[in-house]
């Protein structure tokens, strides 16, 4: 079936929340958000399918990117990292390094010899 925009209108007006938090039903949010990203892959502007069916662009817009369209790159909103021991001080590959505000600087110790010392500048 395809969907009208008369009848996506009619279906979110018939499931539209009664209290501000609850959302619409997923089901429903899939089926707009396919109808979404097919009318924006045919040229179709954001702003005014949301205009036609009454419901916000920017949920729209959501909803076309859980359904796997939105012509806009889906992204996790997290970036790969790579680390690399190219160029990190030989002394901290080989242990920690303390610096006080004093001035007292040691470093290659372990985690307990570190304590040790902080314990004893106390």
């Amino acid at each position: 079936m395809t969907d009208t925009v008369d009848a996506l209108r009619a279906a979110l007006r018939s499931e539209r929340p009664k209290n501000s938090g609850d959302g619409y039903p997923p089901a429903l949010r899939e089926r707009v958000g396919r109808w979404v990203s097919a009318q924006e892959a045919g040229g179709a502007r954001l702003a005014e399918l949301a205009q036609q069916l009454g419901v916000s662009a920017t949920s729209l817009r959501t909803w076309a990117r859980s359904a796997g369209g939105s012509q806009e790159k889906k992204t996790s909103g997290f970036l790969p990292v790579v680390v690399k021991s190219e160029g990190i001080p030989a002394v901290l590959e080989s242990g920690l390094m303390l610096h006080t505000p004093q001035g007292y600087r040691v470093s290659g110790l372990g985690l307990h010899e570190l304590v040790s010392v902080l314990r004893s500048l106390e």
